[in-house]
């Protein structure tokens, strides 16, 4: 835990507001289990994480994916995506940082698996 004390270094996190297409980008020099219970309390949602990474200079980065993502900003840090830009979104992650946990694999294994489903729709 000391470590995220360095002037800079902490996570760069990604979490689904459940039920909708609403995301959140944001940076944290704590422990990101802290900030999501901080941010978990300040929602009337469920709020799951996508992907985080440990970066040593969370607020750079975050000001990135903010500008490489402002056509999806609803406002601040929360934003619309569909299942493709979530995949975008978790591999210019995985370019900028060292992965902490992801679990964007999953949403590209369902896009896929209902990219196919409509292609055999479309041939019946």
């Amino acid at each position: 835990m000391g470590h995220q004390k360095k002037a800079g270094y902490g996570t760069v996190y990604f979490i689904k507001v459940e039920g909708t297409c609403t995301y959140k980008l944001g940076e944290t020099s704590r422990e990101f289990e802290i900030r999501l219970k901080e941010l978990s309390r300040q929602s009337s949602s469920l709020l799951t994480p996508v992907k985080t990474i440990l970066i040593t200079d969370r607020k750079t980065v975050e000001r990135r994916l903010l500008e490489a993502f402002k056509e999806n900003r609803l406002y601040g840090e929360l934003f619309n995506f569909d299942n493709h830009q979530v995949i975008e979104v978790c591999k210019v992650m995985d370019r900028l940082g060292i992965p902490e946990r992801s679990v964007y694999s999953s949403f590209q294994r369902m896009y896929f698996h209902l990219k196919e489903f409509n292609k055999r729709m479309e041939r019946s």
